[in-house]
């Protein structure tokens, strides 16, 4: 039976090597196994234990408790409600955990009742379902040991792009080899329409690495703005190298995606660094991506720059621009409009993504009334706008001054307040300062109509039509952006 004990530290010392696993983790586990294996044959508690001495010897002593005459157990009666630590406390000691005197001294001379002594155990005694079970909770630990080890390579890996092949589909998902374990590509995570082989080779990033009972689950993704950043860290060998940034990258995955960049090196181009030597190196990540187009935006704290430059390649004429806000109106020709805002709203909504802009694209025809329609609504403000509530049919002079008592006694400031604080008017019933203000909207939408710009006329008066010149956002023209583009 040492034979065979002697077999399993041979394990522990071969699997310890070949999976890189802590040695003491496997030494940990055929302990217990062998402490397990131990209670079944001494009875079950915990009065064993078992270690492994730096030569490899296997011991096992039992811990028992000195006794004048073993007495055989009994489950006592306890209180009624009593139970965990008090239960404990109360069970009695099984008749393997006792020892009498006179055998105990045979150990030590010097023990008397009530003391506890250490029996060391034959190990070779507990036989074959011992080693047995050693084997089988070694086994055990080393497929636990080896889901913690992938767990944390993977874990480490997350945002990183790998490379696999591919196994079987499960239900629109796919799943791929990474050498040491499977990886799920999800049917959300895959680009729109795509299609792989079995043993097709697969590039993905890791998404997220999931624990559960089944082990570890490696997550793909082949949609996520990252894993554009990751293809070019393999193909554009300044960005690997951190001379150029990627700053942000956005994606309608398998049609369109924009990426932000920065060089570190002024000498160095980085729009030109990523589109390589005629085109080469996009392309690559563009095939890579089934297709997708890619537009390539090079970084500047000017955002009337950065924003033609992100809306690429429409023409702007000029840009009206809310830094504080973070807001922009794109003016552009008739005929760059549907360039602008792209086919089902792609091109404005990446470039919103891109700079952090909310972004609307107009003609400066429909740019120029709005503007004359801002004017005559703020001359109707003007006109009224002080103007007591009171002035209102149907508003009772009370209500007025409990109103005008909370600094909503005119127009302006009824029209320019927040209904939904209305509730919180002391005195005052919400529904009644909502009809007060419903009379407000329409004192001023009636002046509105009454005075609103005609189109026709404003857009014939040749003062409306402005150029880039003098625009609120001023600046030199943007460059145009490079990549894989075409029309939108």
């Amino acid at each position: 039976m040492a034979t065979t004990f002697q077999n399993v530290l041979q394990m522990i010392n071969q699997i310890s090597k070949e999976k890189n696993i802590d040695r003491k983790i496997l030494l940990d586990a055929v302990t217990e196994a062998i402490a397990h294996a131990a209670r079944r044959k001494y009875g079950d508690n915990d009065n064993i234990e078992v270690e492994i001495t730096d030569d490899g010897r296997i011991e096992a002593y039992l811990y028992r408790t000195v006794v004048e005459e073993i007495v055989e157990p009994e489950e006592p009666e306890l209180p009624e409600g009593a139970e965990g630590e008090e239960a404990e406390g109360e069970r009695p000691l099984p008749v393997e955990a006792q020892i009498l005197l006179e055998e105990a001294r045979q150990y030590d001379p010097e023990v008397e009742v009530g003391d506890e002594i250490a029996v060391r155990l034959d190990v070779d005694e507990l036989g074959r379902i011992a080693a047995q079970s050693a084997k089988q909770v070694l086994a055990q630990k080393l497929r636990e040991a080896e889901r913690d080890v992938i767990f944390a390579e993977y874990q480490e890996r997350v945002g990183h792009v790998v490379n696999g092949n591919v196994i079987r589909y499960e239900k629109g998902d796919v799943i791929v080899e990474l050498g040491r374990t499977e990886a799920i590509l999800p049917r959300r995570e895959q680009i729109p329409n795509e299609r792989f082989r079995r043993n097709e080779r697969v590039r993905a990033m890791i998404l997220e690495v999931t624990d559960d009972l089944k082990g570890p689950q490696v997550v793909l993704s082949r949609t996520h703005p990252e894993f554009l950043k990751g293809l070019f860290e393999y193909e554009v060998p300044e960005v690997y190298d951190g001379i150029i940034e990627i700053v942000r990258a956005v994606r309608d995955p398998g049609e369109r995606a924009k990426i932000l960049v920065v060089s570190r090196d002024p000498n160095i181009d980085p729009v030109g660094a990523c589109v390589g030597m005629r085109g080469s190196r996009v392309r690559a990540v563009v095939q890579e991506l089934r297709g997708e187009r890619i537009d390539i935006v090079e970084y500047t704290d000017d955002p009337s720059v950065l924003l033609q430059s992100a809306l690429s390649p429409a023409e702007l004429t000029r840009l009206v621009i809310d830094e504080e806000n973070k807001r922009a109106i794109a003016l552009v020709e008739e005929g760059q409009q549907a360039l602008a805002i792209g086919r089902r709203g792609q091109n404005v909504r990446l470039a919103s993504q891109l700079t952090g802009y909310q972004i609307d694209i107009m003609t400066e025809d429909a740019y120029t009334l709005l503007e004359a329609q801002e004017q005559a609504r703020e001359r109707v403000l003007e006109e009224l706008g002080d103007q007591s509530v009171a002035t209102l049919e149907g508003v009772d002079p009370q209500l007025a001054e409990d109103l005008a008592a909370q600094g909503l006694g005119t127009l302006r400031q009824m029209i320019e307040a927040d209904p939904t604080t209305f509730n919180q008017l002391p005195g005052i019933e919400q529904e009644e300062a909502l009809e007060v203000y419903r009379k407000v909207v329409e004192r001023l939408q009636a002046r509105y109509e009454e005075v609103k710009p005609n189109p026709e006329e404003i857009l014939a008066r040749p003062e409306m039509v402005t150029g880039l010149e003098g625009t609120e956002a001023e600046g030199e023209a943007a460059p145009a952006a490079g990549g894989e583009g075409g029309e939108s």
